[in-house]
């Protein structure tokens, strides 16, 4: 399958919502986001029957990324990190996502044994230490919540990076890009080789769905 079809269906969701949306707008329009009032610089308005809401706001409350691509006149939301387009097979998607759904479980349940079995022998990056890759409960991080945000084969070597939320008992929330490069020609012979963590920032809080807020005092709300 194209990389391209992957990333146009999140696109398309967020445009027929907002069409949906406008059917039902009128009035003082508010933006609730995770089931939280949002305020925003610009106020969202109603015209010709269409609610505009300001998309940086939206965005940042999403944790997405807008880029605006003066060359193009367009407004981009998580622009691809890779731009090149590539076939990626159904199979290896499935199974390079598997196998990142498995080193988080490991990870988070402080699975040494189960963390190392999917780590290549040759394995690298600048955050994890194999011989130490498991968080100590009191003092290291935990997974709360990840996106999967961009698959592609760089310089040959299959490539996935997955948007984690990760807090310390006692650190502030942070989201980072986590990057998984896999050996083998196929995630199903192949290990993970590299996991790679870039742009990371903190947070205030964070929303994992409407209901569950996480904050820096490790409240649940």
């Amino acid at each position: 399958m194209k990389k391209k079809i992957i990333l146009s269906v999140s696109l398309s969701l967020l445009l027929v919502l907002g069409i949906t949306g406008a059917v039902f707008a009128s009035g003082n329009v508010k933006l609730i986001i995770n089931g939280k009032s949002i305020a925003t610089d610009v106020s969202p308005k109603v015209v010709n029957g269409r609610v505009l809401v300001p998309i940086s706001t939206v965005s940042k409350e999403l944790h997405s990324v807008v880029q605006w691509d003066a060359a193009k006149n367009s407004v981009v939301v998580n622009p691809d990190t890779w731009t090149s387009e590539q076939e990626i097979d159904r199979g290896v998607w499935v199974w390079s996502r598997n196998k990142i759904l498995e080193f988080f479980i490991a990870y988070d349940s402080r699975d040494m044994e189960g963390a190392l079995a999917l780590l290549d022998e040759n394995f690298t990056s600048n955050r994890l230490n194999k011989s130490e890759i498991m968080p100590v409960s009191g003092f290291d991080s935990n997974i709360i919540d990840f996106k999967f945000r961009d698959v592609a084969y760089v310089k040959s070597k299959l490539t996935v990076r997955v948007q984690v939320i990760t807090k310390m008992d006692k650190d502030l929330l942070k989201v980072a890009d986590w990057d998984f490069t896999f050996s083998g020609t196929h995630p199903s012979n192949g290990k993970i080789t590299s996991i790679q963590v870039s742009n990371e920032r903190d947070l205030t809080e964070y929303t994992v769905f409407p209901g569950l807020t996480i904050d820096n005092k490790d409240y649940l709300k």
